[in-house]
């Protein structure tokens, strides 16, 4: 359903004349193929290579470019794909391909432990508090693959009660979260633990001097692409490690 309402509102978005939308399903090769077809404006090879990053969008001032993110990494959990076929004046299908259930009951997904993490950069556990679920996954995943251990909690009281532990040694708080915001967040934690690196993740801009940027050792400004989320955790990572590495001298 989820993966439906999103392609329509893109094919009605790229069909502003008006047009038509196709919706075709189909057994290819012994799986399931689904297929929305439009007949809109359709999109440049740059274009339609980004389609799928987080916050890539087309559109000025409409949606949060996630959409498709989403679905595309939904859809790869299930073992299949999304494949786009578009070009400029010629309109887009996009087509998803999944093998038909058998009927057996699928056994629960075991969490999976963090691959190594990068070269140079040992792993270290990081907490998220993003109430926005979109945002939160594709941190988190962009930090899983880095190899990192992640902690994803959506409300700064949550945050407080999980970094008094005393064992995360990267925080990255969305400023707006609930219950208390991110920048309060990061002042009572550093106090209770002078080595955490703190990074604020917001999509408002702030004024050098503003107060709330004052407990934070770095800014994720959204919208991020995955290159800037990578950046932005390796030099937290790096930081935690020095700070660390300083209170044991």
């Amino acid at each position: 359903k989820i993966q439906n309402e999103d392609q329509f509102f893109n094919a009605t978005d790229a069909m502003p004349a008006g047009g038509t939308a196709t919706v075709r399903t189909c057994m290819q090769d012994g799986a399931i193929l689904l297929s929305v077809t439009d007949s809109g404006t359709g999109m440049d090879a740059e274009t339609v290579r980004r389609v799928f990053e987080p916050f890539f969008t087309t559109k000025v001032g409409i949606g949060t470019g996630l959409g498709l993110t989403t679905v595309h990494r939904s859809v790869q959990r299930w073992g299949s794909d999304l494949r786009v076929d578009s070009r400029p004046g010629a309109g887009t299908t996009i087509s998803l391909l999944l093998p038909p259930w058998e009927g057996q009951m699928v056994p629960p997904v075991q969490e999976e432990s963090p691959p190594p993490a990068e070269e140079g950069a040992a792993r270290v556990r990081i907490l998220i508090a993003e109430d926005e679920v979109i945002v939160a996954m594709v941190l988190a995943d962009c930090a899983r693959k880095m190899g990192h251990h992640v902690v994803v909690v959506d409300d700064g009281g949550l945050a407080l009660t999980r970094l008094s532990g005393g064992d995360v040694d990267v925080a990255i708080l969305d400023l707006g979260i609930p219950v208390a915001p991110g920048d309060e967040v990061a002042r009572q934690a550093r106090a209770q633990d002078p080595r955490l690196t703190t990074v604020l993740m917001s999509g408002w801009t702030l004024a050098a001097e503003d107060v709330r940027l004052e407990p934070f050792d770095f800014l994720l400004q959204k919208p991020f692409d995955d290159r800037q989320a990578r950046q932005t955790i390796n030099k937290a990572v790096a930081m935690s490690h020095q700070r660390h590495a300083d209170s044991a001298a």
